[in-house]
């Protein structure tokens, strides 16, 4: 009987060190993964300013223009998804007053999104002002 016990006990230590093993090696490679993706996101900015920053000094303003509108579409959809999940009274003020200046911006300068599908989640995004 003491034999059996003891297994007993030796069989679950080992599974609950499996398990912690497995939470922590989880957690671990989330933090690596996120900081190598938050890495890369940066990254990626830098090169997109650049071609930005070389379109205006180039004069080639149109397309520097045409480049930021499409940023500017990406970040509208993008609040508007995050307001979404909040009811108004939650509303984090920062998001929801970069909001409004985009809302207020598009109406000075209209620009219609990309394709109809994006058109349509930035009017949703304006519809939560």
């Amino acid at each position: 009987m003491k034999k059996s016990r003891l297994s007993l006990l030796l069989c679950g230590t080992f599974l609950v060190g499996i398990m912690i093993g497995i939470v922590v090696a989880g957690v671990l490679s989330f933090h690596f993964a996120r900081r190598s993706v938050d890495s890369r996101v940066v990254a990626a900015n830098v090169a997109q300013e650049i071609t930005d920053l070389r379109n205006i000094r180039g004069r080639h303003l149109d397309d520097a223009a045409e480049v930021l509108e499409i940023h500017l579409d990406g970040y509208i959809i993008a609040l508007g998804i995050e307001l979404a999940k909040v009811p108004p009274p939650r509303r984090d003020p920062w998001l929801v007053k970069a909001l409004e200046q985009a809302h207020d911006y598009r109406q000075t300068s209209p620009h219609r999104a990309g394709s109809p599908d994006d058109e349509a989640m930035v009017q949703k995004a304006f519809d939560l002002l």
